[in-house]
């Protein structure tokens, strides 16, 4: 298994645990973030905020850097994607 893919299925991992988990937020307006969440990002003692839009991700920064690097060799090998649209059953 590449590390690209260990990597994903252990994002979809904290996904879920995000899912799962409600965010506390204190008086002060910051987000208290739970253990299991911690464990899972692989957090130590730096958190990484990336976002776009009304969303953000919070991330080990290490493994922020290393998907940013790994999409980015992707996009240079493949290209970027093509969106289709419509039936599926129109396309060819």
């Amino acid at each position: 298994m590449t590390k690209w893919i260990a990597f994903l299925k252990k994002q979809n991992l904290t996904d879920d645990v995000i899912k799962r988990s409600r965010m506390k937020i204190d008086s002060e307006g910051r987000i208290n973030l739970s253990e299991e969440f911690i464990t899972n990002a692989g957090i130590k003692d730096t958190a990484l905020f990336a976002g776009i839009g009304q969303s953000f991700r919070i991330w080990e920064p290490n493994n922020f850097y290393e998907r940013e690097k790994d999409s980015l060799l992707h996009l240079k090998n493949n290209g970027i994607p093509k969106l289709k649209l419509g039936n599926l059953t129109d396309q060819k």
